[in-house]
């Protein structure tokens, strides 16, 4: 027999719809703000004025300083000078370059001063008067420090060459020195030579070809020939009579100021005699010439 088909299960009831999620109010405020400024204020989230103002708060705080006092750089902002310029002179640069205040800075031998120029460097590169003030003073301080360390190092020199020409003349030393004091008188009587002009040729060449130079001309020259040259003429290094006779009188001058116990008082004493008899024409006698001399 036949059993009858099993009926299907009654299916379970439906669960009900769960309720479609709302949206989030619109906060009342921003109906009152501008279009884009409440649009704006929905991208960022601010549920409530008070969030508005805190994040521009922190904003400040983070940039610092009022926008005034913002200073913005374009790209490649030095290389257009107009740019640059104000740039500068909002970084404390002065108007003029005449405002800087700078040390004096002395090259050479002191016979120029650069400050001026500095103070023209300083300006064309921007530079604030604190900058360029501490600028110019490290430079004129490594100047100085440079200048004493060469000074220094050139007396080193000398020292060393008067040492070993001490050694290489040995007992020509006192005699071949007078005969380069009598050259360099010479010289300066003929062209004018000076002190500074002997040190400058000392730096130059040296001390020791200095010197043997001074020697060689002084000891090729006699006595006579170192006043007056040729007779009726201008020697090498000589003195025309109208000149022996104003340096003799310069010596007068001095002379006269001397006391007798003076070392060199005699000495030009003698000078003096030579140089007259230089003027006048005459011939030096044995006993008037420098030790040394030959005529």
């Amino acid at each position: 027999m036949t059993q009858p088909a099993a009926s299907p299960a009654p299916a379970a009831p439906a669960a009900p719809a769960a309720p479609a999620a709302s949206a989030p109010p619109t906060p009342s405020w921003y109906d009152a703000a501008a279009p884009d400024l409440s649009t704006w204020a929905r991208e960022q989230g601010f549920a409530k004025p008070d969030d508005a103002l805190a994040a521009h708060r922190g904003l400040l705080k983070l940039r610092g300083v009022p926008a005034e006092r913002l200073l913005e750089l374009p790209e490649k902002w030095d290389e257009t000078p107009e740019i640059a310029s104000k740039v500068w002179t909002r970084l404390g640069r002065p108007e003029k370059a005449d405002q800087y205040e700078v040390p004096d800075i002395p090259v050479g031998d002191g016979d120029r001063n650069l400050a001026d120029d500095f103070k023209t460097w300083a300006h064309e590169a921007g530079l604030s008067k604190s900058q360029a003030k501490k600028l110019a003073t490290q430079y004129q301080g490594a100047l100085a420090t440079f200048g004493t360390e060469r000074q220094a190092k050139l007396d080193a020199k000398l020292a060393e060459e008067q040492v070993a020409l001490k050694a290489e003349w040995g007992g020509a030393y006192d005699d071949n020195v007078t005969a380069g004091k009598r050259a360099y008188q010479a010289i300066i009587a003929a062209v004018g030579f000076s002190p500074d002009d002997l040190g400058a040729m000392e730096s130059s060449i040296g001390h020791a070809k200095t010197m043997k130079l001074m020697a060689l001309v002084g000891r090729t020259m006699g006595e006579h020939q170192t006043i007056t040259g040729d007779a009726g003429n201008e020697g090498q290094f000589g003195l025309t009579p109208q000149a022996a006779t104003a340096k003799a009188n310069t010596l007068r001058a001095e002379v006269s100021k001397m006391k007798r116990e003076d070392p060199s008082y005699q000495d030009k004493l003698d000078e003096i005699t030579r140089l007259y008899h230089v003027a006048s024409g005459e011939q030096v006698q044995s006993w008037q010439k420098r030790p040394g001399s030959t005529s």
